[in-house]
């Protein structure tokens, strides 16, 4: 059976369909309904208490690094890379990410792959490893294996960084996609 598109789906091409996406995930955001003001305050904190000297940080499934962006400003952070899926995404991240005084590089890719490839270069390590709002993405078996990768990244007395949402004890994944 061949599926036909409406007219309405048929004129939406790929960066169409992401900027109506990100117009939703933003009044998400703006109406801070997943609390990302509070988390990204204390992560603030976090970043000044804990580093009285430059950090390096890798931001994985960055997004358009806006709540990071802030959460930066006045740190010790040396260098900044982001990875992230999505071109548009990392294009704004750039912008948001000018306002900090550090280095800062874009890796436009699947988070979990460039994270395979950054540990086989063994070139980089990072005093900050965050991942927010991403590692849901990936299925139970999948997060095991990647955050025991991530080990191998740090720093020494370095820090992973770890926000996301949990599914509640009666959801399934699966079913409520």
């Amino acid at each position: 059976m061949t599926h036909l598109k409406s007219s309405e789906e048929a004129s939406f091409g790929p960066q169409e369909f992401f900027s109506e996406q990100w117009k939703v995930y933003q009044k998400v955001l703006n109406n801070n309904y997943m609390g990302h003001r509070e988390v990204y305050c204390r992560l603030h904190e976090l970043l000044v208490s804990y580093f009285q000297k430059p950090f390096k940080m890798l931001d994985l499934g960055c997004g358009d690094a806006n709540f990071t962006a802030q959460a930066l400003l006045n740190t010790n952070i040396a260098s900044y890379k982001g990875i992230d899926l999505s071109n548009p995404a990392l294009e704004i991240a750039k912008q948001n990410m000018a306002v900090v005084q550090c280095d800062t590089t874009f890796i436009q890719g699947d988070f979990s792959e460039l994270v395979s490839q950054l540990m086989q270069a063994q070139q980089d390590r990072f005093d900050v490893i965050l991942i927010s709002f991403a590692l849901h993405h990936l299925h139970l078996e999948q997060k095991d294996y990647f955050i025991g990768q991530l080990k191998s990244l740090l720093a020494s007395g370095g820090i992973f960084i770890l926000i996301d949402i949990v599914s509640k004890e009666e959801e399934d994944r699966e079913t409520s996609q």
